[in-house]
């Protein structure tokens, strides 16, 4: 049972002003889903929504941020406006078809755009709080929050799939790329489910996927974490970073999400700029697999304080992990306690970290060396997925 209490508290101290501020309306929805929309062809809702059966309401949060090129500026205006939104007002709704409704919000306008360091972690914010004010206003039934992108492609039963326990879900994806990108989105995605793989193999407690429009998260578990990160990148690492200390990552093993591949500068780093990086090389270089073989020794440190090598010792200390341990110790005498702390102190991103730390011993290496010394001459992308499907 979601907590209203517990939703309002958030929303007082937290919640931003557009989920006080929503046109009062009696319909109720089974699912609410929300999505940023910056710089996106107003053809993108029906390649987004064309596929759902259920009954939901879609909140669009059209923006973008203070330092937008002019000509995306304009074009998320047209986008506004495409919807039927009118330049000066702060929300439209608009029926998109039976059971599936469209509340977008306008942080597009000259007065209204989104503070350039907090880009698409704000609107992904501004959405999912006003998610959360209908939620503990009943007019949404399901106290699950999904969170996608303007560029996903989303199945018929893509609502019918949450676990019965809080915590967050994460959907399975593909990628789909036109002939020019397929080569740079196949490495980029093999890269992505080679980092997960061997973060699982290590014992990591947070070997997951951080992919913005795969997420969805129980409001209980969301107002835990203080919503979503006000960044213009890595919101989405960042919010399941912090859910991971709180709550269950559920990884579903179905439905699907498409995702389209496509070149983009409208973020400093993800999917986008690692393509523009990745055209035309078919050897690009990743994590060497024995820094992951140095992170499985930190894991059985954690839990069962075997003793770590020189050399990944030094690299925690360079991490100030001595000075934690010691702290932890004092305050926590029971080892079960203990245990969990470390882990919430080497969380997702100090991971990410030992992980680039390490390449002080063992420097990055060809992607596909790495992968045909693991798991042989296989489809490797094929095997990575059906490894995640397996677990």
């Amino acid at each position: 049972m979601t907590s209203l209490q517990a939703i309002e508290r958030y929303l007082d101290r937290y919640g931003e002003p557009e989920a006080r501020r929503m046109p009062p309306s009696a319909a109720r929805y089974d699912n609410v889903l929300t999505v940023p929309c910056y710089d996106e062809p107003p053809e993108c809702v029906g390649e987004l929504l064309g596929r759902l059966d259920a009954s939901a309401l879609v909140i669009l949060v059209v923006n973008a941020p203070s330092d937008a090129d002019a000509k995306a500026r304009h074009r998320t205006e047209a986008f506004w406006r495409a919807l039927g939104g009118v330049d000066d007002e702060p929300f439209h709704f608009s029926r998109w078809r039976r059971q599936l409704d469209l509340l977008a919000v306008n942080r597009a306008a000259p007065n209204r755009l989104i503070p350039r360091r907090q880009g698409v972690g704000l609107a992904r914010k501004i959405a999912a709080d006003m998610a959360c004010a209908l939620i503990a206003a009943k007019r949404i039934i399901s106290p699950w929050i999904h969170m996608t992108d303007a560029d996903a492609e989303l199945p018929a039963d893509y609502f019918a799939h949450v676990p019965s326990r809080p915590g967050c879900a994460l959907h399975p994806f593909c990628h789909e790329a036109p002939a020019e990108l397929a080569d740079a989105m196949r490495l980029y995605e093999l890269h992505l489910r080679y980092y997960v793989n061997r973060l699982r193999w290590a014992g990591s407690p947070y070997a997951f996927h951080t992919i913005g429009s795969t997420i969805s998260i129980h409001a209980d578990t969301y107002v835990k974490v203080r919503g979503v990160p006000k960044r213009n990148a890595g919101e989405d690492f960042h919010l399941l970073n912090k859910a991971a200390k709180v709550a269950p990552i559920h990884r579903l093993s179905h439905p699907e999400i498409r995702l389209k591949a496509r070149l983009s500068t409208r973020v400093p780093f993800g999917t986008g700029p690692a393509l523009s990086r990745m055209i035309g090389d078919d050897r690009p270089p990743s994590y060497a697999p024995e820094s992951f073989n140095r992170l499985a020794e930190v894991i059985a440190h954690i839990d069962g304080d075997v003793p770590l090598s020189n050399e990944s010792a030094a690299l925690l200390e360079e991490m100030g992990y001595p000075r934690f341990r010691t702290q932890a110790q004092r305050q926590r005498r029971r080892p079960e306690t203990l245990r969990k702390a470390t882990h919430e102190w080497f969380d997702g991103l100090r991971t990410l970290r030992f992980i680039h730390l390490a390449r002080r011993f063992h420097s990055d290496q060809p992607l596909a060396e790495s992968l045909n010394r693991l798991f042989g001459a296989v489809d490797h992308l094929a095997h990575l997925k059906a490894l995640e499907r397996d677990l």
